[in-house]
């Protein structure tokens, strides 16, 4: 499901997923847009861990059929009659055309809908795995951070401001010796601390930075923009204070849910 919808067992969805809290939330039941007091009911974390390099998720192997299928003589010429750039690949800005000789053609047509010469898109994603119209990404992303770290988390009992009607605290703690890049490079270890709500928002955040650590996406190899050292820094940021606001990277923060499924997003994750 999108990030701002959830199927429920019932066949109901509930809208606006980053506006769920324990014990708050609507169901959208129809045309007229009514909504229903209901209860969602969100299991707290149990503590754990995930530790680097035993449990890297490294295989990005990649099938363009898992993201799309080639269309046949008769879909190519049907996007004539809807308009001249729907006969167009926005990645060579040639005409999508159908083969004379055979059935299947050589345009592909991605699951978002976007449609591309086959040779044009398999060179597209042999960059980036991302389609150039939408935006949509396909495949796994695998990113260049630490391949040596600790992701644990625990839960607290106090709720971060913002969030009273929660009431723990999700805490996570990430642990980087310092080691070498992908170039052989050195750099310092760190131990970066943050804070999530206990709620339907902090639950999913933990379940996605847990892919995206996984992935060696949650974080790069970088100089610090504040010390200047070179050592893992955020691609996806956390709360690293459960207080101070949002200039403080702390909570209230009505929008840091958005924000991070956005750079969840961007990253692969």
């Amino acid at each position: 499901p999108r990030p701002d919808q959830v199927t429920l067992p019932s066949g109901d969805v509930v809208e606006h997923f980053r506006d769920l809290e324990l014990g708050r939330a609507g169901v959208h039941v129809g045309a007229a847009r009514a909504w229903v007091p209901m209860f969602l009911e969100c299991e707290a974390p149990t503590p754990g861990s995930v530790v680097l390099p035993q449990e890297l998720d490294s295989d990005a192997s990649f099938l363009m059929s898992s993201c799309g299928r080639r269309l046949r003589r008769h879909e190519v010429e049907a996007l004539a009659g809807l308009g001249a750039a729907a006969q167009e690949c926005s990645i060579c800005t040639g005409d999508l055309e159908p083969d004379p000789h055979q059935d299947e053609s050589s345009v592909f047509r991605l699951v978002c809908g976007h449609v591309y010469h086959i040779q044009c898109l398999q060179q597209w994603f042999s960059q980036k795995k991302r389609c150039p119209q939408c935006l949509r990404d396909f495949g796994k992303v695998i990113g260049d951070g630490p391949k040596i770290g600790k992701l644990s988390w625990f839960l607290k009992d106090f709720a971060l401001p913002g969030h009273e009607n929660t009431r723990q605290t999700i805490e996570i703690q990430f642990e980087f010796p310092s080691g070498h890049d992908d170039q052989g490079k050195s750099y310092l270890g760190r131990r970066p601390k943050g804070y999530l709500p206990c709620n339907a928002q902090g639950v999913l955040l933990l379940e996605l930075f847990k892919i995206a650590f996984r992935r060696r996406v949650m974080f790069g190899i970088g100089h610090s923009m504040t010390s200047g050292e070179y050592r893992p820094t955020f691609n996806i940021h956390i709360k690293t204070s459960a207080s101070r606001g949002v200039t403080g990277h702390g909570y209230p923060d009505e929008s840091y849910f958005q924000r991070s499924l956005e750079e969840l997003r961007t990253n692969g994750a």
